[in-house]
């Protein structure tokens, strides 16, 4: 919900901020607090599809946007460089759902701007004249049947409409019956062609569905890009800086100390580990001189020769996960910088410390979620350092069988 004085005023921008209006479709000067609504071009937007079996798992609706922003990435729909506005729509199949996602750059959006895709001004419209209707915005072509958004194309010239309407025939087994559009087409079509402004009754037929969009997307949930999901005018910017600083110095002591006392917390454990290795490896020793000693005690030699065995079978698991590493590695441009492994041989523990290095950042994630997914043991975990943007390179420790 976005708060605002009440001198504040919503209002309406071209595009390029030559046009101004107010609620009530007048020209005004708009100050820095007002909310500046704008109309977007839909062709600039980032378009990708995600589909997900029905009996898959899902986030909570809370955390959907984070998901499908991560799913971008893993797909490189997305630069992880570079900041998104998010949004998307739901579409329910028998055996799927399928995630329409649409994002903006953020460094493109001003703090008290919203954008809407001109393509989405038709969803604060009555269902009934959203059965089987087209819409024109330039050359961004919507297709709406019983109230949904089915299909969006880049009509080049008027000959792409008729293309249109042949698939949308073919594909959906429906006629368009009307085509709502903002200029005037020189081309004859088999259904009603009706200009946007008989539509809305007034001249300013973009600016009226956007005011109308807006204010169902109060209660309605429609979807809109804008700088951040929450925002309150009222604040001033000083209280933002400052709000900014204190969270900045409240991570800067945070982040720190949980580093430290983690980076003890598993030094220990190595120390723990590598001064139990000692003691199987001496073990051995003792175990080895005592069968050379032991001629008068046959039934003994197979319980220790199992007892070896079961020691020596033990390194299995390690050599698999060098192997396994050296398998991931290749082909990826990661290398391998430094790399430290110290076992208990008699419970089974392990912790390996690697510290990897890579041209850019997205080889060392496609590098962490690739080991990640490498179910070697029951009781695994792996860590990592944050992945520096300059010579990207991170600290990875991989434990199995370590409280």
């Amino acid at each position: 919900m976005i708060a605002f004085k009440k001198k504040n005023q919503i209002i309406f921008a071209s595009t390029d901020d030559s046009i101004f209006l107010d609620s009530n479709l007048k020209p005004t000067k708009p100050s820095s607090y007002d909310i500046k609504i704008s109309c977007l071009d839909s062709s600039s937007l980032i378009k990708h599809q995600i589909h997900i079996q029905n009996n898959s798992f899902l986030p909570p609706n809370i955390k959907i946007l984070d998901w499908l922003y991560s799913k971008c990435l893993e797909n490189g729909v997305l630069n992880i460089d570079t900041s998104y506005s998010l949004v998307y729509l739901l579409e329910d199949k028998t055996t799927e759902q399928i995630f329409h996602i649409y994002a903006y750059p953020t460094t493109e959006l001003k703090s008290n701007q919203i954008l809407i895709p001109d393509i989405f001004l038709p969803m604060s419209l009555e269902n009934e004249m959203l059965q089987s209707s087209l819409f024109l915005f330039g050359k961004n072509l919507a297709f709406y049947h019983n109230g949904r958004l089915l299909h969006h194309t880049i009509c080049q010239n008027p000959q792409s409409i008729l293309q249109t309407l042949d698939y949308i025939q073919t594909i959906h087994s429906v006629i368009p019956h009307i085509i709502y559009t903002d200029s005037e087409l020189n081309i004859s079509l088999p259904i009603t062609i009706c200009p946007l402004n008989e539509l809305t009754h007034n001249q300013q037929p973009i600016a009226s569905l956007a005011f109308l969009y807006f204010s169902k997307s109060q209660t309605n949930s429609l979807p809109l890009l804008k700088p951040q999901s929450n925002f309150c005018i009222t604040k001033s910017i000083s209280f933002k800086m400052f709000l900014k600083i204190a969270c900045c110095a409240i991570l800067m002591l945070i982040y720190p100390m949980y580093e430290v006392i983690y980076s003890i917390h598993l030094k220990n454990k190595t120390k723990i580990l590598a001064q139990k290795n000692l003691e199987v490896l001496e073990s051995i020793n003792t175990l080895k001189q005592n069968l050379s000693n032991q001629t008068n005690t046959k039934n003994t030699y197979p319980q220790k020769f199992q007892t070896l065995y079961e020691i020596q079978n033990s390194y299995k698991s390690r050599y698999n996960l060098i192997a396994l590493l050296a398998n991931e590695i290749e082909d990826k441009e990661i290398l391998i910088e430094d790399l430290y492994l110290v076992s208990d041989i008699a419970q089974n523990s392990l912790a390996l410390s690697i510290k990897v290095l890579s041209k850019t950042q997205k080889n060392i994630i496609d590098f962490l979620n690739d080991i990640k997914n490498l179910n070697i043991t029951d009781h695994q975990q792996i860590f990592n350092t944050s992945i520096s943007q300059e010579n990207p390179s991170s600290e990875i420790v991989w434990i199995s069988n370590v409280e």
